[in-house]
Parts: structure tokens; sequence; C-alpha cells
């Protein structure tokens, strides 16, 4: 059967994905979807569902997954912006990179943006690593800003998108639903009890997370990188005093379920990649940094709703110093011709802008997964229950550090 990429019915059905605050399963798109769509039977969405899920890599390429609350396991994700860096590994030189990309500034000056994970504790040594990239000349400067939440505002993909592809922003949109999300968190970043108690949520997380795997697949990934080390996240899992892989396996199945049961506690949002929202000539990404003249979230939350209204999506990262600095951090997927309209909103609203535009061969490494790594099998001490940050060892090996 052949589809039309850019089909209303399509994107009537990912946008619907983006609205739930949780992984539906295709029995449960079929049974709560159908609503969406008059004289369409359950049968035909099951089959649309299953084609999307289905993609590879071809031109309607799919992803859907859910975007870790990295609060709740004790970390705080911090971006960086390096300028004029010498080579695209300056960004892996702390090993507690999540994801990073390159871009341009509007006098085409190279950045490097990097999202890094922090033990809360290790903020000061994280600050010092950082300056000594610097230091080294490394890079030219950099930009911190710690996040103080993430959240991802769709726009209404069938009504901005024709047949044919073509971008239409001259629309009423709603989007009430993702705006009321927004929040400042601004509060002590601590892990949460059921991590504690729950070590191996840890890698379930983080590796279910990179890929849509069975339980035994996850038990196999997790086993190639934890090793022995594995059944310190799991010491309670014994039968007669010997560790057990199948009850193990078993356990990952009850807290896929447990996690998937309490979405809000352990993930914020669900996220789609879909490859012809990237893909066109005409499409682009922007990050716009922003320092806003009113420090409130009434404003932020005016502000995030002119802003996404010209865009596919648009991800905003609000400092965690807002209330303070008026800071935010916005990435936003549109189309060349908008982008001088976000840039307009933008002056409108801030005392101060910034906008980087993403290399085009760069913009996947925000939305797939398969480009968002985290070594946390490296990075956590079970016996302390802690992450750690090697300030010393980072250090040494920024000194060291030969440019190629």
């Amino acid at each position: 059967m052949t589809y039309s990429a850019y089909s209303s019915n399509f994107m009537k059905l990912i946008y619907y994905l983006t609205t739930r605050q949780k992984i539906m399963t295709p029995n449960e798109v079929q049974q709560h979807v159908e609503k969406q769509f008059k004289g369409v039977s359950s049968r035909t969405i099951l089959r649309w569902y299953s084609f999307l899920k289905n993609q590879e890599e071809n031109d309607y390429s799919f992803d859907y997954y859910p975007y870790i609350n990295f609060y709740k396991l004790g970390l705080q994700p911090v971006t960086v912006i390096f300028e004029d860096a010498v080579n695209e590994n300056v960004l892996k030189l702390i090993p507690h990179n999540f994801y990073g990309f390159l871009g341009r500034n509007n006098t085409f000056e190279k950045k490097q943006i990097g999202m890094y994970l922090i033990p809360p504790k290790s903020m000061n040594d994280f600050r010092e690593v950082v300056e000594e990239i610097k230091k080294q000349k490394l890079v030219s400067d950099y930009y911190l800003i710690f996040q103080g939440g993430r959240f991802c505002i769709y726009n209404e993909f069938h009504k901005i998108f024709d047949e044919n592809g073509n971008l239409n922003f001259n629309q009423d949109f709603k989007n009430d639903y993702f705006i009321n999300r927004i929040e400042i968190r601004n509060e002590k970043i601590e892990m949460i009890e059921e991590v504690k108690k729950e070590l191996f949520i840890i890698p379930i997380l983080f590796e279910k997370f990179r890929e849509s795997w069975s339980s035994h697949r996850l038990w196999k990934e997790m086993n190639k990188k934890l090793g022995k080390n594995i059944w310190n996240y799991i010491s309670n899992i014994k039968i007669h005093g010997k560790r057990n892989p199948d009850k193990a396996i078993k356990y990952i199945q009850t807290m896929q379920k447990k996690m998937q049961k309490n979405f809000d506690k352990f993930f914020e949002q669900t996220i789609i990649y879909y490859k012809p929202f990237f893909s066109t000539k005409e499409n682009t990404s922007v990050y716009l940094r922003i320092t806003l003249s009113k420090k409130n979230l009434t404003h932020l939350k005016k502000f995030s709703s002119e802003i996404s209204k010209h865009a596919i999506s648009a991800t905003v990262y609000p400092s965690r110093s807002f209330y303070e600095n008026g800071e935010i951090l916005v990435f936003a997927v549109s189309c060349f011709s908008e982008l001088y309209r976000l840039i307009k909103i933008a002056k409108l609203y801030d005392s101060e802008l910034e906008y980087i535009l993403a290399d085009p061969d760069e913009i996947w490494k925000v939305w797939k997964r398969e480009y968002m790594k985290f070594d946390y099998w490296k990075l956590f001490d079970t016996e302390k229950k802690e992450w750690i940050f090697k300030k010393e060892k980072y250090l040494k090996n920024i000194k060291n550090y030969k440019v190629s």
C-alpha cells in the first residue's frame, strides 16, 4: 500500500501521540484514536501505526519514545555553547555528555552545543573543567545554562502541512496542552526514593530510552556494559543464594510496567521524530539564546506560545535561575521563510538575543535516540548510590589533549 508522507491522517495520528503522557501500545492507539478519524476503521488506524513503527532508514523514518526526567535521577542537565572549538571531539572531553551538534551564529562563527548530565554537588567542579577547556585554547569562549526544565511544544501537524509537505503557519493553532506544562524547576535536585531503593531503574531507563528492545535484549546489553557489577544494581534477585538471570529479566518487565504506569515520575514527555519534518531543503533548525525582559512564568508562557506558532516544534529550556536572569534557550524546527519571524518575535520579548543555525547534517542529533548516549555504567557508584564526577582525571585529560 502506498502512503503519502504528509497525509492528513498520518499528521493527526503523530500529533495525537505527542499529547499523551505515556507510550501508546498498538492496541491503545487502535482503541483511543479511532474517534479522531470519522469513517476510518480501527484496523486502518492500526495499519498506519504499524507502518510508521516499522520504518527504518527511509523517507518515512519515525521514532517515538519517552524523554527521561533526569532530575528524578539526581542529575542536572546543563547546556554548554562552545565558540570556535578546535574540533568536534571537544564536546566529548567531559564524559558526561548526552548529545551535541554543530552550528553557526548570525555572523557565521562556528558553535558547538552540548548537553551534559552533572551531579548537583559537582557543579563547581564542572565549571572548573569547562574553564580549563578554554584555558587550553581548545575553544575561544563558552556559555553555560543550567536547565530548569525541558518542554517540547508541537504544532498541529495536520494544519501546518498540506499533502505535498508545504508549510502554512497563517492559522490559529491550539497549544494550551503544551504551554500549561511549562514551569521553572529550581528546587533541590536529588534522586527520588524509588530509584534509591531500585537502582536497576537506572540501566533500564538509559537502555530502554536508546532502543525499543525486548527485556531479554535489554538484559544482554546491560550485561555487556556492566559485567559483574550488574548484580550490584539488583542484589535482591537471588534464588538459594545464586544470582538468577531469568528472574532478573522478569524483574525488568515488572519495572517497565511500573515506570509506564507512573510515567510523570520517570519521564518528561513523549517525543516524536519523523524524518519528513527535517529532510526538506526548506526546513531548518535554530537555537535561540534569549534573555526575557520580564522574568515571570506568565511572560515565559506567552513568549513560548507565540514562538511555537511559527515552528513545527519548539523546545523551551528555561534556566534554573530564570526568575533572576530571565534566560532561556529555544530549539525551534521550522522553515527558512519563518526564521525572520521567529527572530522578530524573540526581539519583541527580550533584551538580548543570539541565534545559532544547526548544520543540516547535525539536526538529527537532537532528536534521534541513537545519537543520545550517557555512559551511566562508568559514572555511577552503586555502593554510595550516587553519581561521580572525576574532576582531576578530566582536567588531566584536557591538559594532555593533542589536537589532531
